[in-house]
């Protein structure tokens, strides 16, 4: 619950301020991809799932995540370029992500019970 609000931060002020925050973004990633690398890095676990998945695993999520960050940030100019005012863009935006990451979250809560 706590990755899911701080995304939905993360990308209202992306969708807001657009390329100026990609460095927080990328942030904020990046500390979420070391926690992930912490919680799954034990010894119990990778007994399980080999290390080298668990690493591809992880970094396919911060290309993924990278590239999506990337798009976020320069989706409002060109969605200004194509007649949109920035207020209606900025809405856009955050609701195509927020219901984007709320439909990818229950469904991970469905899949894993």
């Amino acid at each position: 619950m706590f990755i899911l609000i701080g995304n939905y931060l993360v990308t209202l002020r992306l969708a807001q301020t657009g390329a100026s925050s990609i460095s927080l973004a990328i942030a904020w990633i990046s500390l979420w991809i070391w926690g992930a690398v912490f919680v799954w890095a034990k010894p119990f676990i990778l007994l399980e799932i080999s290390a080298q998945t668990v690493a591809l695993l992880l970094l396919s999520c911060w290309i993924l995540a990278t590239g999506m960050i990337f798009l976020l940030a320069f989706a409002k100019s060109k969605m200004h370029k194509l007649g949109l005012d920035n207020r209606k863009s900025t809405y856009g935006l955050i609701i195509l992500t927020w219901g984007a990451m709320t439909i990818g979250w229950h469904l991970y809560q469905w899949t894993t019970r």
